[in-house]
């Protein structure tokens, strides 16, 4: 089995989860930065969509997101209609780069270990199956199955 400190480096600094940025790392958040750095700037109702999320749960992540000052929030006019859009700074594209380095370093560290261990076949057939690696009492040899506690009744 191969080490999992490879280099003098790891073995005297911390683990790379430990420098993951909460306010970047948090899936919505991270989504929300990648999305803006593909683009010049980003309407509401798009990243809305995209992110599936509520306006409201948006709302939340992008003023975490503007405090950081990791994004810019220009509200203006379409039409008649009111708009809300969405431009990373470079403090934002900084921290994003930042992040994705981390982690390409925590993949690079997992894959040096060797491939993931999963589980021998009998895990994985429950994986497949939609049931979960606990052995029920039923599971065990000679063990009876019990009636449900609650049948529907019959329709007439």
């Amino acid at each position: 089995m191969t080490d999992p400190v490879d280099t003098p480096d790891e073995a005297t600094s911390a683990h790379p989860v430990t420098d993951l940025d909460d306010v970047v790392h948090q899936r919505v958040r991270l989504g929300i930065l990648t999305i803006a750095h593909e683009a010049r700037r980003v309407e509401f109702g798009f990243l809305r969509t995209q992110l599936d999320l509520t306006a409201g749960n948006l709302s939340k992540h992008l003023s975490v997101l503007e405090t950081a000052g990791l994004i810019r929030i220009e509200k203006g006019y379409e039409g008649r209609r009111g708009r809300t859009w969405i431009t990373l700074t470079t403090a934002g594209s900084a921290a994003l780069a930042d992040e994705i380095t981390r982690l390409k370093t925590l993949i690079a560290r997992v894959e040096r270990t060797g491939p993931l261990r999963i589980g021998d076949d009998r895990d994985a057939d429950r994986r497949r199956s939609g049931r979960d690696a606990v052995e029920l009492p039923s599971d065990r040899p000679g063990a009876q199955r019990r009636p449900p506690l609650w049948t529907p009744p019959r329709r007439a």
